[in-house]
């Protein structure tokens, strides 16, 4: 860009061009006869990767290109290295905390299709934690009981839990 263009100038349009998620990652080179230092302090404010005066030379631009290129380069690579230790960041904690408990379940919960299956992603959770439950599900059609330790939840367990969640001493989660 030069800074004297028509209608709007070189800093407007840089601005322009890096404000837009589209063209933003677009390197800009100011070739412009303004030689003084307010200048191309207001080209690098406005977004510029490098600020040439005029006249200039082409083996001067090819090599400022270049390191563009490879400053480019090199922040991909470096952006792709960040994002692949956040993923191994995350998949430690997942797998060593009790969030990452929380995280598999939730992620569990995601390809259930019954409520046995439910269940089992939350015994899967709170037997890591050596915690023996049962589990009332209430659904519009019936009341469905679960237990971690036994195949079948007993009718004096079923009665009790009934009747301390009408004391609301458990939480609805709908």
């Amino acid at each position: 860009l030069d800074v004297e263009m028509p209608k709007m100038n070189g800093y407007e349009t840089c601005e322009l061009i890096k404000s837009n998620p589209v063209t933003a990652e677009i390197p800009i080179i100011f070739l412009s006869a303004r030689d003084q230092l307010r200048d191309r302090m207001q080209g690098f404010e406005a977004g510029a990767d490098e600020y040439m005066i005029k006249p200039f030379h082409s083996e001067d631009l090819l090599a400022k290109l270049n390191v563009i290129i490879q400053y480019r380069e090199q922040r991909q690579k470096l952006t792709y290295q960040i994002n692949e230790a956040q993923k191994t960041a995350f998949i430690a904690i997942s797998n060593s905390s009790d969030l990452g408990l929380a995280i598999h379940f939730i992620e569990q919960t995601h390809k259930v299709t019954s409520y046995h299956q439910l269940a089992n992603a939350f015994f899967g959770v709170t037997q890591s934690m050596n915690l023996n439950c049962t589990i009332m599900m209430k659904t519009q059609e019936q009341t469905l009981f679960f237990s971690s330790s036994y195949s079948s939840v007993s009718p004096m367990e079923s009665e009790l839990i009934q009747r301390l969640s009408m004391d609301k001493r458990f939480f609805d989660f709908g």
